[in-house]
């Protein structure tokens, strides 16, 4: 089965969305021992689906539904570049549109965002949200920024009604986003792979910084246009879909787990205008969606608004103080970011950050610090939310410093506390310090990968 490159970087993504089961129906014979890693794949969907009977989730008849058994399915597919941090996980450096029918992906088409909103854009000239505007300079909203909500199903529409009203012709059933952290796991599994055109080997390990070397700065010296810049994505995707196709069993088993384990740490986002498999989606916890909790809650947004890929230098972690003895409950929070850059180069500057942070409805902010404009504040999605610039230089610390009090109806004796986790930004060390109603103290420290109820 030959694969043009656009198909090859869509199925990919498939073979790891879907939990492997499309490989059943790309292989043309199976071996006796094909037969039992078979049925080691069966038993696991069997244990998964007695899991999600819990939850009132079928997901064998889910993915039946996503892989176009019952219909076909049109997909958005958007590619998020985590080295430059956005809302729902990264800058749409890229994006594909396919369809799926019987668990076969066809009709691929596979865009360059930059081209795509210079060749196509909107009709009219939209204001974008002011971060956008003031320091990304850009004038008109596009495609390519649609991403801008944290909450993925608002940024998912968003993106669909961008591609729409810029002259793209498909009507979509869902969008799937996905990080590179995606990519990287797959060549975890099949590599390294030698790029010979590029004079380039990828491995897990090099992926990022040399991808992003090959379209920002080598291409230029190799002949390459800008606007075929990034061919090394699909050309690269072309040669990881033959390792899939014709590896053993055993590693092919492994994508099962691997795509539960980014859906999981939303690596992967799925959005469906389907209620339904929508609502499944949401009690899966793979919707990306602000959650509507009645506990306290922390959600730290971070977007980047300097167009440079800082983000790969930047640790974070946050600190978080809340004292259930005093009325109304008072919290204090302390969001750390680690520069750890030496110098400005092509890759990495200053890192400039619109940071929002969303707190429980009715909370009231009363002390900021470490922000460089005036704070913002709004509600929305059921949450109060401060917003505003936080500048780290390279190759120093700073600290942003929020004190707040939670609503008056807080509920303090049966105290849990949410965290949200932003998706694209890795694991993310945090440290919860909770005085009690009697004035006694508790203290966790942990590094989470995911949403977090402590």
């Amino acid at each position: 089965m030959k694969l043009t490159k656009e198909q090859a970087i869509i199925s990919i993504s498939f073979f790891v969305i879907l939990l492997g089961l499309s490989l059943a129906f790309f292989s043309v014979s199976k071996s006796p021992k094909q037969r039992v890693e078979e049925r080691k794949i069966i038993r696991l969907e069997e244990q998964e689906k007695k899991k999600e009977e819990k939850i009132d989730v079928s997901l064998f008849s889910l993915i039946k539904r996503l892989t176009g058994f019952e219909k076909e399915m049109s997909y958005l597919i958007l590619f998020q570049n985590n080295l430059e941090i956005r809302p729902t996980g990264g800058f749409v450096s890229s994006f594909a549109t396919t369809k799926v029918e019987n668990a076969k992906p066809k009709d691929f088409n596979f865009y360059d965002t930059a081209v795509f909103d210079i060749q196509l854009s909107t009709p009219t000239q939209i204001e974008p949200p002011m971060p956008i505007k003031k320091y990304l300079w850009v004038k008109n909203w596009q495609f390519r920024d649609g991403n801008w909500s944290a909450d993925f199903p608002t940024s998912a529409r968003k993106m669909i009604e961008f591609y729409q009203l810029q002259g793209g012709q498909e009507e979509f059933d869902g969008v799937i986003a996905l990080t590179t952290e995606v990519l990287k796991s797959l060549l975890a599994i099949y590599g390294p792979i030698e790029m010979a055109d590029y004079g380039l080997v990828i491995d897990e390990d090099n992926f990022l910084l040399t991808i992003e070397q090959q379209v920002e700065i080598d291409f230029k010296d190799q002949g390459i246009t800008r606007t075929d810049r990034k061919n090394i994505l699909k050309d690269l995707a072309q040669v990881l879909m033959n390792k899939v196709l014709s590896s053993n069993p055993l590693k092919s088993f492994k994508l099962i787990s691997l795509a539960q384990n980014h859906l999981n740490k939303k690596d992967i986002l799925l959005y469906f205008n389907d209620e339904i498999i929508q609502n499944d989606i949401k009690k899966l916890g793979w919707s990306g969606g602000v959650a509507q909790t009645e506990s306290d809650y922390i959600f730290i947004v971070d977007s980047n608004v300097n167009a440079f890929k800082a983000d790969y230098f930047i640790n974070r972690s946050f600190k978080y103080e809340v004292d259930l003895s005093q009325s109304p409950a008072k919290a204090r929070l302390t969001i750390s970011y680690d520069h750890t850059a030496e110098e400005k180069s092509w890759l990495v500057r200053d890192y400039t950050n619109w940071l929002r942070v969303y707190v429980p409805e009715g909370s009231w902010f009363t002390n900021t610090n470490g922000l460089e404009t005036e704070p913002e504040y709004s509600k929305e999605h059921g949450k109060t939310f401060l917003a505003g610039l936080a500048r780290t230089p390279i190759n120093s610390l700073k600290d942003v410093v929020l004190e707040y009090d939670l609503p008056n109806n807080f509920e303090a004796d049966d105290y849990k506390l949410y965290i949200q986790k932003q998706p694209g930004i890795g694991p993310l060390p945090v440290e919860i310090v909770i005085t009690r109603p009697d004035g006694t103290k508790e203290v966790v420290k942990e590094t989470i990968e995911t949403d977090k109820t402590i």
